[in-house]
This record gives structure tokens, C-alpha cells and sequence, in this order.
């Protein structure tokens, strides 16, 4: 992102932030940089542990529903009739977060946003298309923070169907314009 040397109103983004795993942790390094540096920083995530943040429920992986879709994606579709009802209720969820998300987007200004974890390890499917959904709506300029890769975990690299093996191809990471990435060591970044 060519213009950070402008002040930028920024939203860090996870599942979860303000707790002692390893991305909530890294999340509040960039925001300490990135205030230092001028710019606004905002919290996106599911829960806000001891941060303050937007909190979207549907965001928390933990919930109910994320875990019956997630088995349903990589374990085995018993929840849903088919291929079909999976991915109609995954399109409908993602559009549900990404309108969540565009609210926050909207009302707070925001001009950066910085997705953690989330367009790369394939936990949530909703999750990721919500905000390639919000990316592209909003042509917010993006940085992807990957900490861990689909590809990586055994759990995640066999999709159960074929649409989500396509969005995994298609967005965990992303190819698109608008995102930037930045990974956090070198043997991901030669991934």
C-alpha cells in the first residue's frame, strides 16, 4: 500500500482479539506500530477478550454455527442435504457478516483493513468470503497478515465438496489488487 506515509484510519481484524494466542498478541504489536506512526487503529473481531473492539458475534469461530459449518466443510456434510444447502448457507452467512462489517467499515471511515489469519488458514469459510465481499464493495485497500496456511493443516486440506475446495483456491489467500501480504516468516512467505 503505496500511501501509508498519510495518516490512515485502520481496522485490524480477527476471529478473536485481546487474548494470549499468538495472533491477538501480534495484532496488538501492529497496532502499537502503527499508532506510533499516526495512524487510527479499530479492533474488528468476534470477542474482545480484554480489548476494546466491534464485536460481531459471527466473526468467533467458536460459536455453534461456525463449528457445524466448518465440520460440514472439511469433516463430513451431515448437517445440510447437500453441496447445495452448504454453500447456500455459507453465502448467506458471509453476506450477513460482510454486512456487519461494512456498517463498522462505513460509520468509523475506514481506509485500511488488516484481516489476520483469516484469508489463509481456511478455518472459516464464511468468515473469508465475507471479507473478500467487503474488500471489494468498499475497494478497501487491504493488508492480509498470514500466520498459517490452509495448505498446512491436514484438517483443512481436504475439503469435504467441491465449492470449498474452489474457495480455498480461490481466496485463502487471495489474489486481487487490492490485498497486500505479509506473512510472519520466511518459509510461509516462499509458500
Amino acid at each position: 500500500i503505496r500511501d501509508m506515509d498519510q495518516t490512515k484510519r485502520i481496522a485490524l481484524a480477527h476471529f478473536r482479539v485481546g487474548e494470549t494466542d499468538g495472533v491477538s498478541l501480534e495484532m496488538n504489536k501492529w497496532r502499537l506500530a502503527l499508532e506510533k506512526i499516526g495512524h487510527k487503529c479499530f479492533y474488528i473481531a468476534g470477542c474482545k477478550g480484554t480489548s476494546n473492539a466491534f464485536v460481531i458475534p459471527e466473526l468467533d469461530f467458536r460459536c455453534e454455527e461456525e463449528k457445524k459449518i466448518c465440520h460440514n466443510c472439511y469433516v463430513k456434510i451431515s448437517d445440510y442435504k447437500d453441496e447445495a444447502e452448504l454453500q447456500k448457507v455459507i453465502e448467506e452467512r458471509a453476506q450477513l457478516i460482510a454486512d456487519k462489517m461494512g456498517k463498522i467499515v462505513e460509520e468509523n471511515q475506514i481506509d485500511v483493513i488488516v484481516p489476520n489469519n483469516v484469508l489463509c488458514l481456511g478455518l472459516s469459510i464464511p468468515i473469508g468470503l465475507a471479507f473478500m465481499k467487503l474488500i471489494e464493495k468498499y475497494q478497501l485497500k487491504t493488508i492480509c497478515h498470514h500466520h498459517d496456511f490452509f495448505w498446512e493443516r491436514e484438517k483443512y486440506a481436504n475439503p469435504t465438496c467441491q465449492f470449498v475446495k474452489d474457495v480455498l483456491e480461490k481466496i485463502f489467500p487471495p489474489t486481487n489488487p487490492l490485498v497486500s501480504h505479509c506473512v510472519i516468516n520466511t518459509p510461509a512467505k516462499e509458500d
